[in-house]
């Protein structure tokens, strides 16, 4: 994967970190992203020391889409084909126009 550079002095929390942080929030299905630090400061401080606040979290989160997308690509590419078509279930934007 390639991020690219960001300008700054370097943070205490690692890339990889904050890419653990937000695909198992995701796998394990935590709605509330402050929630979820809240959860990994009390349970898992020695796997994540340098924990950042919520708001730096989510900056950085969003700054790795990119990475996202290529880990979801990646993991698509490694799984088995199977004989029976499947379809993403998950929801799509809707745009309301008002009825005239």
């Amino acid at each position: 994967m390639v991020i690219p550079a960001r300008p700054g002095p370097t943070p205490a929390c690692t890339d990889a970190e904050i890419l653990t942080i937000g695909l198992v929030r995701h796998l394990l299905g935590r709605r509330s992203e402050s929630g979820f630090l809240a959860e990994i400061g009390r349970e898992w401080p020695r796997v994540f020391p340098s924990l950042p606040h919520a708001s730096e979290v989510n900056r950085r989160d969003r700054w790795f889409y990119g990475a996202y997308e290529q880990i979801r690509q990646a993991v698509l590419a490694a799984a088995p084909a199977d004989d029976w078509g499947q379809i993403d279930t998950s929801a799509l934007p809707v745009k309301l126009s008002a009825i005239t």
